[in-house]
C-alpha cells in the first residue's frame, strides 16, 4: 500500500533568506523646498506688480457683480415688498437664497472641520478652498437677514479674524502706507509660539463644535419647510435630505 509522502513543516532555507522591499513612503512636498521658497510664492502674488489680463477679468467681473449693487438700491428705495413680503408672507423670496448660501457655507466648514478631526497632512490646501468658499458663501447669505429688516442702515459690520498671511506681508512690506494696511488687517499677528498655540487649540476646538452644529442647524431649518403641506417637504425623511443637500450642493 503506498503511502502519500509527509510535508516538512519547516520552511525552506530560500523563505528565510527573503527579505520584504523597503518602499519608501511618497514625499508630500517635492523638490525639497523651504519655507523662504513658500512664504515667496504666497506673498508674491500680492507684491508682485497686476498683471494686465487679471485687471481686464477683474473689470468684467466687478461689471457683473453691480447688478447685484443696483438690485439692493432698488430693493432698499421701493421696500422688501419686491421679495413678495406682505402680510401673511414672512420670508417670500429671501429665505430661498439665504438657506441656499448658508448651505453651501455649512459644507465648506464641514469639509474643513472633518479633515482637521481626522488629522490629514494633506488637508491644507483642501482647507483653503473650503475656508474661502465658506467666508464667501456666508458673505452672500448675510446679504438677506441684512436686508430683510428694511433699515439697513442700523445693521453693523463684523470684524475680520486675524490672518497669518496677512502678518507675513506686513513684515515684508516696503512702504509705510502698505505696512500700515496689512498691520491693522493682520490684528497684531506676529507668529510666536503662544499665538500659534492658541490657534490650534482654537481651531481644533471650532471644529468639534462645528461639525455637530452643521448637523443641528440644518436639521432645524429644515423643519420650516417639512412642517408646511407642500408635497416633497413634508415628509419625516426631509431633514436628512435637507443636510446631504447642504453637503452636495
Amino acid at each position: 500500500m503506498a503511502h502519500a509522502p509527509q510535508h516538512s513543516s519547516e520552511r525552506p532555507e530560500m523563505l528565510n533568506r527573503v527579505q520584504p522591499a523597503d518602499l519608501p513612503r511618497a514625499e508630500l512636498v517635492l523638490n525639497d523646498r523651504n519655507f523662504h521658497w513658500v512664504t515667496d510664492k504666497v506673498c508674491g502674488i500680492v507684491e508682485q506688480p497686476t498683471p494686465r489680463w487679471w485687471k481686464i477679468i477683474f473689470a468684467m467681473a466687478l461689471f457683473v457683480a453691480s447688478f447685484t449693487g443696483v438690485g439692493l438700491f432698488y430693493l432698499v428705495s421701493t421696500g422688501t415688498g419686491t421679495w413678495g413680503l406682505r402680510s401673511p408672507v414672512g420670508w417670500g423670496w429671501a429665505i430661498v437664497n439665504f438657506v441656499f448660501w448658508v448651505g453651501i457655507g455649512h459644507a465648506g466648514t464641514l469639509i474643513s472641520a472633518i479633515l482637521c478631526l481626522l488629522r490629514q497632512k494633506w488637508r491644507t490646501s483642501i482647507n483653503r478652498a473650503a475656508e474661502a468658499m465658506t467666508i464667501f458663501a456666508v458673505m452672500c447669505a448675510g446679504i438677506f437677514p441684512l436686508f430683510h429688516v428694511g433699515r439697513v442702515w442700523f445693521a453693523w459690520w463684523l470684524f475680520p479674524l486675524p490672518n497669518p498671511d496677512l502678518g507675513a506681508i506686513r513684515d515684508r512690506a516696503k512702504t509705510w502706507w502698505r505696512k500700515a494696511f496689512y498691520s491693522l488687517l493682520a490684528l497684531g499677528w506676529r507668529g510666536g509660539n503662544r499665538q500659534w498655540s492658541n490657534f490650534e487649540m482654537a481651531y481644533l476646538l471650532l471644529a468639534g463644535l462645528s461639525t455637530p452644529l452643521v448637523l443641528s442647524v440644518h436639521t432645524i431649518v429644515s423643519f420650516d419647510f417639512a412642517v408646511s403641506n407642500v408635497p416633497g417637504w413634508h415628509t419625516t425623511i426631509f431633514p436628512p435630505y435637507f443636510v446631504a443637500g447642504a453637503i452636495f450642493s
